[in-house]
């Protein structure tokens, strides 16, 4: 660590930061966590150290995470009368323990923040917050969220958001946004900064979690009707692909394909195309292809088309995520 400390910001009241886990979990959440918040700890004065950690279970004693880290806990019945943020980083609805529910919402009325990470969104859920809320989520966990809770406004391609004093993240290392967003909320940008540089990581950082999502454009069990149609789209994505081109393929007129279409894929021919070329533009890029190669294959016909179409569907461009995804060997990118 750098050791450097900030000397814009002093007594500062404790900020307890109580953060509920459960064994079986990943320790990558809240190990991330607490680490940012700790390091923040170092830029500020010493004798403020304002951020105080505090990790529960149901019950207290051993937490074991699922990669076998074992670690020590108090439950949530010994929790501190005054905790300012409520991180939640266990799915306690995998097995539903009413009393963890009952106490997330008691803390919820009085704490300033309440947060969730991956797992834990589902904790918030079970206690009623999410109602009406602007949330984000893993995105493996889009389709189950939007089927069990309804009422939760998803943010697709969010890694942080907050909505009043709920905050919520997209989980994994959206744990270290989360802590960020926290940290510079509290204390400001220059001591976010700081623990960015000593973690060594961006923030904020560039795009959303929709670079990162891989979840299949078409699925044949839910539009068996357009199976093929779709099969002969992957396979001619070099071609223009009107919506003309793609209704005389199943020999009906333009206007009632397009409707049969986006009432059974749910979007527009064009929107579909262009997300089907952006993936198989994903692969190529990830292969190492040059950008210009790669849109001439997928039928953008230029850089610029292929550059509008991946901000319109994954909010970064082209470069970006060859950047940050192509496959080559680490030892030949970086010498």
């Amino acid at each position: 660590m750098s050791g450097v400390r900030s000397s814009s910001v002093a007594h500062q009241p404790r900020r307890i930061v109580a953060i509920l886990a459960k064994s079986g979990e990943p320790a990558f959440d809240l190990s991330c966590v607490i680490q940012a918040l700790s390091t923040a700890n170092e830029h500020l004065p010493a004798r403020c150290r304002p951020y105080c950690v505090e990790l529960l279970t149901a019950a207290g004693g051993t937490l074991e995470t699922s990669g076998g880290l074992l670690l020590r806990s108090k439950a949530i019945h010994d929790a501190s009368d005054e905790i300012d943020t409520l991180v939640i980083c266990g799915n306690y609805t995998r097995s539903l323990d009413p009393r963890v529910i009952l106490w997330v919402d008691q803390i919820a009325t009085r704490a300033n923040r309440v947060c969730s990470s991956f797992g834990g969104i589902f904790t918030l859920a079970e206690a009623g917050l999410l109602r009406g809320r602007k949330i984000a989520a893993h995105w493996t966990q889009s389709i189950e969220i939007l089927r069990r809770y309804p009422t939760a406004l998803l943010m697709p391609d969010a890694i942080v958001v907050r909505d009043s004093k709920l905050w919520t993240c997209s989980g994994g290392t959206g744990s270290i946004d989360l802590a960020m967003a926290l940290i510079e909320n509290d204390y400001g940008r220059e001591v976010s900064r700081q623990v960015a540089m000593d973690l060594v990581v961006f923030s904020p950082r560039s795009g959303g979690q929709l670079q990162f999502s891989k979840v299949p454009v078409w699925s044949q069990k839910s539009n068996a009707r357009f199976t093929t149609l779709v099969r002969w789209m992957n396979e001619n994505l070099s071609q223009s692909l009107t919506v003309d081109d793609l209704a005389e393929q199943l020999n009906i007129g333009s206007r009632h394909f397009s409707r049969l279409f986006t009432d059974a894929c749910g979007r527009s021919p064009a929107s579909f195309v262009e997300a089907l070329r952006v993936e198989r533009a994903r692969e190529l890029l990830e292969e190492g292809c040059k950008k210009a190669l790669v849109a001439t294959r997928c039928g953008f016909t230029t850089e610029e088309r292929m550059f509008d179409a991946f901000l319109r569907q994954l909010h970064v461009s082209p470069t970006e995520y060859q950047h940050n995804f192509s496959t080559q060997p680490l030892f030949n990118a970086y010498g």
